[in-house]
């Protein structure tokens, strides 16, 4: 059912009066005041959430030694956060504590966190679970350079990639899917040492 609207004209054709806006009728109650207040209530609120976003990245970069200004947080759960980076090539899947991606480059950092004091050197399998992590990170992220550390309560470990350590990490996943099922290792010695 159209209503039509005589509006001062009696020819009654005229529908709707002309309006600042084409979306917008007469006597609409919204008004060109009241839509611009609430972009720039949208863009305010927006800003706020940057903000706070931002206040609260500051102590994982912190952490890890990185600046907010170069890299981007992809994802933590240090802290009781829960913005995870699931990372995930196969079978093989894990979430690191940290990953950050540069902003202008195609470089990644993964950063792991121990609460532990640290006696010298990280754990082969700390080492392992890193190198794993910044292997999966360069394939999902199509980065062409990664850096990663462990970080404990005092110092913080650098770990370099190795990309055939890398691989030859991979190439255990049926190994360790075998092994899984019956319960047992297939092969008893250490990684470093076959």
């Amino acid at each position: 059912m159209v209503t039509v609207c005589h509006c001062g004209n009696p020819s009654g054709l005229n529908v709707f009066r002309s309006a600042p806006f084409p979306w917008m009728v007469a006597n609409s109650p919204i008004s060109p005041l009241m839509l611009i207040v609430f972009t720039l209530l949208v863009l305010v609120i927006i800003a706020l959430r940057q903000l706070w976003q931002k206040y609260l990245d500051q102590p994982v970069f912190k952490l890890f030694s990185l600046s907010s200004s170069n890299y981007r947080l992809v994802g933590t759960d240090i802290g009781g956060r829960t913005d995870h980076a699931y990372l995930r090539s196969g079978p093989l899947g894990g979430v690191p504590d940290a990953l950050f991606v540069n902003k202008r480059k195609r470089h990644g950092f993964i950063g792991e966190y121990k609460s532990r004091q640290n006696k010298g050197r990280p754990s082969l399998r700390e080492k392992y679970q890193v190198i794993l992590y910044m292997g999966m990170a360069m394939e999902k992220y199509g980065l062409i350079e990664i850096k990663g550390a462990i970080r404990y309560r005092e110092n913080i470990v650098p770990v370099l990639f190795d990309a055939s350590l890398y691989q030859r990490l991979r190439n255990l996943e049926g190994e360790v899917l075998l092994a899984k099922k019956k319960w047992i290792p297939l092969d008893t010695r250490p990684l470093h040492c076959r």
